[in-house]
């Protein structure tokens, strides 16, 4: 499955202290029922899972870098390991 990429703007991913990736991935999954902001907050199993593959994804068809260990840092509790 191919997510929709846009960069995140940079100040959105500092302040809550995640990846560009994982801000791009939270970005392409939100819609009219969940924001960007509450996905960030409070991610459901399925909308991680979701993350993780958009993330995949982004790095397959090399519109990011892979980060250092595959690790992607969410805030201070969630790191996604690909």
């Amino acid at each position: 499955m191919d997510y929709k990429f846009e960069r995140v703007d940079p100040a959105w991913c500092e302040s809550r202290d995640v990846h560009p990736a994982v801000g791009a991935a939270i970005h392409a999954i939100a819609d009219d029922s969940r924001e960007p902001h509450k996905i960030w907050a409070a991610p459901t199993a399925e909308e991680l899972d979701h993350v993780k593959l958009a993330i995949k994804d982004f790095v397959r068809r090399g519109l990011i870098e892979p980060a250092p260990r595959d690790m992607y840092v969410w805030g201070t509790d969630i790191i996604i390991k690909l």
